[in-house]
C-alpha cells in the first residue's frame, strides 16, 4: 500500500512537470508558426516578382526581334534610295555630256565635309525629286532647265561660300550653286484654280507631278515657275481647249505632244502662241 502511494505521488509529479514543460513551449510553437507564415508570404512575393521579370524578359525579346526587323527594313530602304540615287547620278552623267565626273565628285565632297555647312546642302536637285508617275518625268525635264536639275542648293550664304571654296580647291567648274535662304513663302498659288480647267483637259500644275523637300520645291517654283505651268492630256491639245485654257489666265501648258507658251501683246491685247515639243520618252 505504501509503495502504491509513492508511485502515485511520482506520477503526479511527473504529470505536473510535463504540464509545465508543455506550457513553457506553447509560446515557442506560436512564434515558429508566425515566422513560417511570414516566410511563406515572402516566398510568394518573390515568386510573383520572378514571374513579372520573366514576362518582361519575354517582351524585351519580342521587342528586340521587332526592332531588328525595323532596322533591317530601314537599311533596305536606305539601300534602295542609294541605288536610285546612283541611277539618277548616272542619268545626270549622260545628260551633262562629260561634266558629270565633277558633279559626282562635288556631291561626294559635300557628303564628306558636312561639318563645313550650317544646314543641309541639296546636291544635286535631281537627286531629291521623286516623280509620282515615272511616265511624267520627261515633262518635268521639259519644264526645268538642265542647269537647274543639276544645281546644288544651299540654305545659308556661308554655306554657298563653303561650297564655292570646295569647288575652287578641287578645280570643279560648270556647276550651278543656288542659295535659298527662304523667302518665307510656303504657298505658291496657281493662276487659275485647277477645278476651272479640268473640263478643258488640264490635270494639274507641274509642281504637283513630283514630291521633293520644301526647299527644293521652293527653288524649282522660284526658278522654273512650275506652279504656273499647267499639265494636260490630249484633250487639252485641241485648239478650242487651248484657247480656253490660255484665256482663263494660264500662260504655259505642257501636254503629251506640245509645250506651249502664250504671249499677250501689251499694245493690242492679241494673244500669240509658241509651241515646242516635250522631251522624248
Amino acid at each position: 500500500q505504501v509503495k502504491m502511494s509513492k508511485l502515485q505521488e511520482e506520477i503526479a509529479q511527473l504529470q505536473q512537470q510535463y504540464d509545465q514543460l508543455k506550457s513553457a513551449h506553447a509560446g515557442d510553437q506560436g512564434d515558429a508558426m508566425i515566422r513560417r507564415q511570414k516566410l511563406m508570404k515572402e516566398k510568394q512575393g518573390l515568386l510573383g516578382e520572378q514571374r513579372k521579370a520573366d514576362e518582361a524578359i519575354s517582351k524585351l525579346k519580342k521587342d528586340g526581334g521587332r526592332i531588328r526587323n525595323e532596322i533591317k527594313r530601314v537599311e533596305d530602304s536606305l539601300q534602295r534610295e542609294r541605288d536610285a540615287g546612283m541611277r539618277i547620278m548616272q542619268k545626270l552623267r549622260e545628260q551633262r555630256n562629260g561634266g558629270s565626273d565633277d558633279l559626282c565628285k562635288l556631291a561626294r565632297l559635300v557628303a564628306e565635309n558636312k561639318h563645313l555647312f550650317k544646314k543641309e546642302v541639296y546636291c544635286p536637285i535631281a537627286m531629291h525629286i521623286s516623280i509620282r508617275n515615272a511616265s511624267f518625268a520627261r515633262f518635268v525635264e521639259t519644264a526645268v532647265d538642265r542647269s537647274v536639275r543639276c544645281a546644288f542648293v544651299t540654305q545659308h550664304e556661308a554655306d554657298r561660300e563653303a561650297l564655292n571654296g570646295l569647288m575652287r580647291q578641287h578645280k570643279i567648274q560648270g556647276i550651278r550653286c543656288i542659295n535659298y535662304a527662304g523667302s518665307g513663302r510656303t504657298d505658291y498659288s496657281p493662276p487659275v484654280p485647277i477645278a476651272q480647267l479640268k473640263k478643258f483637259g488640264v490635270m494639274c500644275y507641274m509642281d504637283e507631278l513630283f514630291d521633293a523637300p520644301d526647299v527644293v520645291k521652293w527653288v524649282l517654283n522660284d526658278t522654273a515657275k512650275l506652279h504656273l505651268i499647267a499639265f494636260g492630256d490630249l484633250k487639252a491639245e485641241q485648239q478650242a481647249n487651248n484657247e480656253a485654257i490660255f484665256n482663263a489666265g494660264v500662260h504655259v501648258l505642257v501636254t503629251p505632244n506640245k509645250h506651249t507658251k502664250a504671249t499677250k501683246s501689251v499694245h493690242t491685247g492679241h494673244m500669240s502662241w509658241s509651241t515646242g515639243a516635250p522631251n522624248q520618252k
